[in-house]
């Protein structure tokens, strides 16, 4: 199953229920794939962001084994915003542990397979 903005979303509204917005929440996807487009794979593609204007369908730039960086990020980004000291510890924890290691596969493959990615580059 593919990894988009809207399956994403639906995934966190459904494990950590939340009042936030479709666009509060697709400015926080938009932002870590622009992180990942930027500090991961090295500034090359044409990722420009998502607005609120974003299809749900959109796929995001990974995909695959580790595009569950997604969640782990949406449930910091809730606990953050939330003001729970305690779950965004935890919650950011399983960010970074997943995003450490996205980073050390994306190193030990020198670039990722193509299937992982989006609009491969």
């Amino acid at each position: 199953m593919a990894a988009t903005l809207g399956g994403e979303i639906e995934r966190l509204d459904r494990l950590r229920p939340n009042d936030y917005a479709w666009a509060d929440k697709v400015g926080w996807l938009s932002a870590l794939d622009g992180r990942i487009q930027e500090q991961l794979l090295g500034g090359a593609g044409d990722f420009s962001g998502y607005g609120p204007e974003t299809e749900g369908e959109q796929a995001l730039l990974i995909q695959g084994p580790y595009a569950d960086i997604y969640l782990k990020w949406l449930t910091a980004q809730v606990d953050l915003n939330n003001l729970e000291g305690a779950r965004y510890s935890a919650s950011q924890a399983a960010f970074e542990a997943g995003w450490a290691e996205l980073a050390r596969w994306l190193t030990r493959t020198r670039s990722a397979p193509a299937r992982y990615i989006r609009n491969a580059l």
